[in-house]
C-alpha cells in the first residue's frame, strides 16, 4: 500500500516508466583546478576547498548534461542529476561514471517537461518537481514510476523538501509560498508572500528542512529566509554577502554552502549568517550543490553541463 494518499485536490496515480541503461560516458568536464580564489574570512574557522575532479558534459546522450537544474545523492551512494534540458534524471556512479538515466518528455506518469529539483529521500525513494507539469512525483530508487502529486493551488512548483517526520514542503516560486503537506497528504497550511520585507520573497529557488527550521534561498533579495517549521518567520540571512543565492546545503554542523550565480561562488556561512569564507570559481552557472558525508561536495554547472568535486578541508 503506498503511504501517501492524498485527499482533496490531490491526484495519486500509478504506473511505471522504463529505465534506460547504457555504457560509461567518457566524460568532456574539466581537469584543472576551476577554483580560481578563495577567502577564509574567519580565521579561528578555517574552511578550504580542494577541487578533485569533475564529470559530465554539454549534450543530449548518454550522461551527458543540458541546463541542470539539481543534483542529490541517494542511498546506494549514487549521485543523481534532474537534467531538465532533456527532460530526465541522470545518474552517476560516486565516481562520476554514468550509469543509468529515466524520464522522457511530455506530461503523462514518469515524464517530464520542466524539471526544476529532485530529493532522494532515505526511505528509498526518488522524488521530482515540474514546475511545467505543475506537480511532484514519486520513483523508486530504479527509476519506476510510483505516484503523481498535484494540488489545485500550485502555480510553479519550484523544490521540494522533507521533515524527519515526512511532512513535505513544497516551495511555489511564482506565489512566493511554502504549502506543507503531513505526512498522508493533507495540506496543513501555508506561508510566505511576495515582497522585500520580513518573511517575503522574491524568485526563492531552493527549500531546504534543518533542524526544525526551514532555509529558502530568496534569490531577489539577495538572501536566505528561514522560518520555523510552522512557518514563523525567524530571520535572514547572508544580506549584503550573497548576490544570487540559488543552491543551498546545510552541514551537520549547521554551515550554510550557498552557490551564487551572481558571483560564480561557493559561500559558506555560519548558522548565524556571518561569512566564514567565499570561492570564486570558473563555473558559468553554479547552480546547486550536494554535500556528501562531512567534507565532499559536488556542484551542478547548469551552463556549463558537467559536476565539479571538492573536498572540504
Amino acid at each position: 500500500m503506498l503511504k501517501w494518499f492524498f485527499l482533496s485536490n490531490i491526484l495519486l496515480i500509478a504506473s511505471c516508466v522504463l529505465v534506460k541503461v547504457s555504457p560509461e560516458l567518457k566524460s568532456k568536464a574539466p581537469t584543472d583546478n576551476i577554483l580560481t580564489a578563495g577567502t577564509a574570512v574567519l580565521s579561528n574557522k578555517k574552511i578550504a576547498l580542494q577541487f578533485l575532479s569533475s564529470f559530465g558534459a554539454p549534450g543530449n546522450g548518454p550522461g551527458e548534461l543540458n541546463h541542470s537544474t539539481a543534483i542529490t545523492y541517494d542511498f546506494k551512494g549514487r549521485i543523481l542529476i534532474a537534467d531538465a534540458g532533456n527532460h530526465r534524471i541522470v545518474i552517476f556512479d560516486s565516481l562520476g561514471h554514468y550509469l543509468s538515466e529515466f524520464g522522457g518528455f511530455g506530461s503523462q506518469d514518469g515524464q517530464f517537461q520542466e524539471l526544476t529539483d529532485l530529493v532522494a529521500k532515505n526511505d528509498f525513494f526518488i522524488y521530482t518537481v515540474d514546475s511545467q507539469n505543475r506537480c511532484l512525483q514519486r520513483f523508486e530508487a530504479d527509476g519506476k514510476f510510483l505516484l503523481k502529486i498535484e494540488n489545485v493551488e500550485f502555480k510553479r512548483p519550484f523544490a521540494v523538501t522533507f521533515a524527519p517526520s515526512g511532512e513535505m514542503y513544497v516551495l511555489d516560486q511564482e506565489r512566493c509560498k511554502v504549502f506543507v503537506f503531513d505526512e498522508f497528504g493533507r495540506r496543513k497550511f501555508d506561508f510566505g508572500e511576495f515582497g522585500t520585507g520580513e518573511g517575503q520573497m522574491i524568485n526563492p529557488q531552493k527549500i531546504v528542512f534543518f533542524k526544525e527550521k526551514i532555509f529558502v534561498t530568496d534569490q531577489g533579495n539577495g538572501r536566505v529566509a528561514v522560518f520555523s517549521r510552522l512557518g514563523r518567520y525567524l530571520t535572514n540571512l547572508g544580506k549584503n554577502i550573497l548576490h544570487s543565492p540559488v543552491g543551498l546545503k546545510i552541514a551537520p554542523n549547521g554551515n550554510l554552502l550557498v552557490t551564487d550565480t551572481g558571483t560564480s561562488s561557493i559561500v559558506v556561512l555560519n548558522s548565524f549568517g556571518q561569512l566564514m569564507s567565499s570561492f570564486s570559481t570558473e563555473l558559468k552557472e553554479p547552480i546547486d550543490l550536494v554535500l556528501v558525508g562531512e567534507n565532499k561536495l559536488y556542484v551542478l554547472d547548469r551552463i556549463g553541463g558537467y559536476v565539479a568535486g571538492f573536498r572540504i578541508e
